[in-house]
Protein backbone atom coordinates (compact mmCIF):
# COMPACT_ATOMS: atom_id res chain seq x y z
CA UNK A 1 0.00 0.00 0.00
CA UNK A 2 1.22 3.42 -0.83
CA UNK A 3 0.86 6.10 1.56
CA UNK A 4 -2.12 8.66 0.32
CA UNK A 5 -0.51 12.30 -0.64
CA UNK A 6 -2.19 15.13 0.96
CA UNK A 7 -4.55 16.91 -0.75
CA UNK A 8 -2.91 20.13 -2.16
CA UNK A 9 -5.48 23.10 -2.49
CA UNK A 10 -4.64 24.28 -5.95
CA UNK A 11 -4.77 28.17 -6.74
CA UNK A 12 -6.88 30.37 -8.46
CA UNK A 13 -6.01 31.40 -11.94
CA UNK A 14 -3.86 35.11 -11.24
CA UNK A 15 -4.32 37.11 -14.57
CA UNK A 16 -0.33 38.73 -15.44
CA UNK A 17 -0.09 42.67 -14.16
CA UNK A 18 -0.23 43.42 -17.84
CA UNK A 19 -2.81 40.85 -18.98
CA UNK A 20 -5.11 43.02 -16.34
CA UNK A 21 -4.13 46.29 -17.57
CA UNK A 22 -5.04 45.54 -20.78
CA UNK A 23 -8.26 44.65 -19.72
CA UNK A 24 -8.89 47.73 -17.67
CA UNK A 25 -8.27 49.85 -20.52
CA UNK A 26 -9.73 48.30 -23.20
CA UNK A 27 -13.22 48.30 -21.42
CA UNK A 28 -12.59 51.64 -19.96
CA UNK A 29 -11.82 53.01 -23.32
CA UNK A 30 -14.22 50.71 -26.01
CA UNK A 31 -17.05 52.16 -27.42
CA UNK A 32 -18.34 50.97 -30.72
CA UNK A 33 -21.37 51.84 -33.33
CA UNK A 34 -22.65 48.15 -33.66
CA UNK A 35 -22.22 45.05 -31.48
CA UNK A 36 -22.73 41.88 -33.21
CA UNK A 37 -24.83 39.50 -30.80
CA UNK A 38 -23.73 35.98 -31.57
CA UNK A 39 -20.42 36.85 -33.36
CA UNK A 40 -17.44 38.05 -32.36
CA UNK A 41 -13.72 40.04 -32.83
CA UNK A 42 -10.48 38.21 -31.43
CA UNK A 43 -7.41 40.28 -31.16
CA UNK A 44 -3.75 39.46 -30.37
CA UNK A 45 -1.01 41.67 -29.72
CA UNK A 46 2.79 41.30 -27.93
CA UNK A 47 3.50 43.69 -25.08
CA UNK A 48 7.27 44.09 -24.77
CA UNK A 49 9.81 44.89 -21.74
CA UNK A 50 9.08 48.41 -22.08
CA UNK A 51 5.66 48.15 -21.44
CA UNK A 52 4.40 48.55 -25.16
CA UNK A 53 2.23 47.46 -27.06
CA UNK A 54 2.90 45.75 -30.34
CA UNK A 55 2.61 43.21 -33.26
CA UNK A 56 -1.50 43.27 -32.93
CA UNK A 57 -3.51 41.30 -35.23
CA UNK A 58 -6.96 40.31 -35.99
CA UNK A 59 -7.31 36.41 -35.39
CA UNK A 60 -10.58 36.24 -35.39
CA UNK A 61 -13.14 38.48 -37.78
CA UNK A 62 -16.61 39.23 -36.50
CA UNK A 63 -17.99 39.45 -40.22
CA UNK A 64 -18.39 43.39 -39.79
CA UNK A 65 -15.70 45.59 -40.90
CA UNK A 66 -16.72 48.48 -38.92
CA UNK A 67 -17.00 46.62 -35.56
CA UNK A 68 -13.56 44.90 -36.44
CA UNK A 69 -11.95 48.12 -37.46
CA UNK A 70 -13.04 49.60 -34.15
CA UNK A 71 -12.37 46.75 -31.78
CA UNK A 72 -8.54 47.02 -33.80
CA UNK A 73 -8.76 51.00 -33.66
CA UNK A 74 -9.06 50.63 -29.54
CA UNK A 75 -6.08 47.86 -29.06
CA UNK A 76 -3.82 50.68 -31.05
CA UNK A 77 -4.32 52.79 -28.07
CA UNK A 78 -3.20 51.02 -24.98
CA UNK A 79 -0.94 52.60 -23.96
CA UNK A 80 1.41 52.29 -20.50
CA UNK A 81 1.75 48.57 -19.50
CA UNK A 82 3.22 46.74 -16.98
CA UNK A 83 6.48 44.89 -17.90
CA UNK A 84 5.66 41.21 -19.24
CA UNK A 85 4.53 38.55 -16.63
CA UNK A 86 7.31 35.82 -18.22
CA UNK A 87 10.82 37.55 -17.23
CA UNK A 88 12.50 34.72 -19.04
CA UNK A 89 11.07 36.03 -22.44
CA UNK A 90 10.60 39.67 -21.94
CA UNK A 91 7.63 39.22 -23.81
CA UNK A 92 3.94 38.79 -23.17
CA UNK A 93 1.60 37.61 -25.97
CA UNK A 94 -2.48 38.36 -24.92
CA UNK A 95 -5.49 37.46 -26.72
CA UNK A 96 -8.82 39.36 -25.87
CA UNK A 97 -12.12 38.80 -27.63
CA UNK A 98 -14.97 41.76 -28.20
CA UNK A 99 -18.53 41.12 -28.36
CA UNK A 100 -21.60 39.78 -26.42
CA UNK A 101 -21.72 36.31 -27.24
CA UNK A 102 -19.87 35.73 -23.73
CA UNK A 103 -19.16 37.86 -20.16
CA UNK A 104 -15.72 37.91 -20.26
CA UNK A 105 -15.51 39.23 -24.01
CA UNK A 106 -14.92 43.05 -23.78
CA UNK A 107 -18.15 44.94 -24.33
CA UNK A 108 -18.84 48.57 -25.26
CA UNK A 109 -18.31 51.26 -22.46
CA UNK A 110 -20.29 53.66 -24.40
CA UNK A 111 -21.90 54.13 -27.59
CA UNK A 112 -19.72 55.70 -30.57
CA UNK A 113 -22.27 57.42 -31.51
CA UNK A 114 -20.28 59.87 -33.82
CA UNK A 115 -19.90 56.89 -36.02
CA UNK A 116 -23.66 56.05 -35.99
CA UNK A 117 -24.71 59.85 -36.95
CA UNK A 118 -21.57 59.78 -39.61
CA UNK A 119 -22.89 56.69 -41.39
CA UNK A 120 -26.53 57.82 -41.39
CA UNK A 121 -25.14 60.81 -43.35
CA UNK A 122 -22.94 58.79 -45.70
CA UNK A 123 -23.18 55.51 -47.91
CA UNK A 124 -20.05 53.35 -47.19
CA UNK A 125 -19.14 51.33 -49.97
CA UNK A 126 -18.29 47.22 -49.17
CA UNK A 127 -15.36 47.14 -47.11
CA UNK A 128 -15.29 50.60 -46.23
CA UNK A 129 -14.84 51.80 -42.60
CA UNK A 130 -14.73 54.78 -40.96
CA UNK A 131 -12.12 55.56 -38.39
CA UNK A 132 -10.85 58.12 -35.91
CA UNK A 133 -8.65 61.16 -37.70
CA UNK A 134 -7.31 62.36 -34.41
CA UNK A 135 -6.73 58.54 -32.57
CA UNK A 136 -8.81 58.82 -29.06
CA UNK A 137 -5.96 57.31 -26.77
CA UNK A 138 -4.42 61.18 -27.12
CA UNK A 139 -7.12 61.97 -24.86
CA UNK A 140 -5.65 59.58 -22.18
CA UNK A 141 -1.70 59.90 -22.94
CA UNK A 142 -1.90 63.85 -23.67
CA UNK A 143 -4.91 65.07 -21.37
CA UNK A 144 -6.26 68.37 -21.81
CA UNK A 145 -5.01 68.71 -24.55
CA UNK A 146 -8.23 68.42 -26.70
CA UNK A 147 -11.90 67.64 -24.93
CA UNK A 148 -13.54 64.23 -25.54
CA UNK A 149 -16.57 65.89 -27.82
CA UNK A 150 -13.75 67.14 -29.81
CA UNK A 151 -12.10 63.92 -30.46
CA UNK A 152 -15.64 61.83 -30.28
CA UNK A 153 -17.10 63.77 -33.33
CA UNK A 154 -18.00 63.25 -36.90
CA UNK A 155 -15.55 66.35 -37.46
CA UNK A 156 -12.85 64.02 -36.34
CA UNK A 157 -13.71 60.88 -38.70
CA UNK A 158 -12.46 59.93 -42.06
CA UNK A 159 -13.06 56.77 -44.39
CA UNK A 160 -10.49 53.95 -45.25
CA UNK A 161 -10.87 53.05 -48.23
CA UNK A 162 -12.04 49.64 -49.51
CA UNK A 163 -9.11 46.60 -50.55
CA UNK A 164 -9.08 46.66 -54.42
CA UNK A 165 -9.64 42.93 -53.91
CA UNK A 166 -11.49 42.30 -50.92
CA UNK A 167 -11.08 38.05 -49.62
CA UNK A 168 -13.69 36.62 -47.77
CA UNK A 169 -13.77 35.30 -44.23
CA UNK A 170 -14.49 31.28 -43.78
CA UNK A 171 -15.92 29.47 -41.15
CA UNK A 172 -13.07 30.08 -38.90
CA UNK A 173 -13.26 33.42 -38.67
CA UNK A 174 -9.91 34.31 -40.61
CA UNK A 175 -9.02 35.95 -43.61
CA UNK A 176 -6.39 34.55 -46.47
CA UNK A 177 -5.01 38.21 -46.27
CA UNK A 178 -4.94 42.00 -44.03
CA UNK A 179 -8.08 44.06 -44.79
CA UNK A 180 -6.58 47.68 -45.71
CA UNK A 181 -8.15 49.17 -42.70
CA UNK A 182 -5.73 46.45 -40.11
CA UNK A 183 -2.10 47.80 -42.06
CA UNK A 184 -3.60 51.80 -42.23
CA UNK A 185 -4.60 51.56 -38.66
CA UNK A 186 -0.83 50.20 -37.49
CA UNK A 187 0.59 52.76 -39.95
CA UNK A 188 -1.41 55.96 -38.47
CA UNK A 189 -1.14 54.99 -34.81
CA UNK A 190 2.49 54.04 -35.22
CA UNK A 191 3.04 57.14 -36.88
CA UNK A 192 1.02 59.40 -33.92
CA UNK A 193 2.95 57.74 -31.33
CA UNK A 194 6.28 58.13 -32.72
CA UNK A 195 5.85 61.77 -33.87
CA UNK A 196 3.66 63.24 -30.77
CA UNK A 197 6.60 61.70 -28.23
CA UNK A 198 9.54 63.52 -29.63
CA UNK A 199 7.48 67.07 -30.10
CA UNK A 200 7.66 70.01 -27.88
CA UNK A 201 5.97 71.65 -27.15
CA UNK A 202 2.54 70.00 -28.18
CA UNK A 203 -0.05 71.85 -29.53
CA UNK A 204 -3.34 71.09 -30.90
CA UNK A 205 -2.66 72.77 -34.12
CA UNK A 206 0.44 70.36 -34.63
CA UNK A 207 -1.42 67.31 -34.34
CA UNK A 208 -4.61 68.31 -35.95
CA UNK A 209 -2.13 69.01 -38.67
CA UNK A 210 -0.63 65.67 -38.67
CA UNK A 211 -3.62 64.06 -39.11
CA UNK A 212 -4.02 66.15 -42.20
CA UNK A 213 -1.39 64.05 -43.64
CA UNK A 214 -3.14 61.00 -42.94
CA UNK A 215 -4.29 60.63 -46.84
CA UNK A 216 -0.24 61.68 -48.08
CA UNK A 217 1.16 59.00 -45.64
CA UNK A 218 -0.42 56.09 -46.72
CA UNK A 219 -0.68 57.35 -50.40
CA UNK A 220 -4.05 57.09 -51.04
CA UNK A 221 -5.48 57.86 -54.99
CA UNK A 222 -8.49 59.35 -53.33
CA UNK A 223 -9.73 59.60 -50.25
CA UNK A 224 -13.68 60.14 -49.00
CA UNK A 225 -13.93 62.30 -46.07
CA UNK A 226 -16.32 65.69 -45.26
CA UNK A 227 -14.26 67.60 -43.10
CA UNK A 228 -10.67 68.57 -42.54
CA UNK A 229 -8.59 67.65 -38.84
CA UNK A 230 -8.30 71.29 -39.14
CA UNK A 231 -11.77 72.06 -37.86
CA UNK A 232 -11.36 69.97 -34.58
CA UNK A 233 -8.87 72.81 -33.47
CA UNK A 234 -11.11 75.43 -34.00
Amino acid sequence: MYAKLPAVASRPYLPSPAKTETGKQLREHFHCSNLPKDEFTEISFTVGEDGIMYEPQITHYSGNDQFDAECFETVCGLHNLPSPHNIQLDLEHIHERFGNAHPDYIQQKSSAREVTEFLKNHSLKTGEVVIHKIPLWVLSVYPGLFKPEELMNPKNLMVIPADATPNPIDSEGRRSSLPEYVSDLKLINGNFRVVLKDQKPLTRKYVSALAEGIPHLLQWEAVKETSTASSVAN
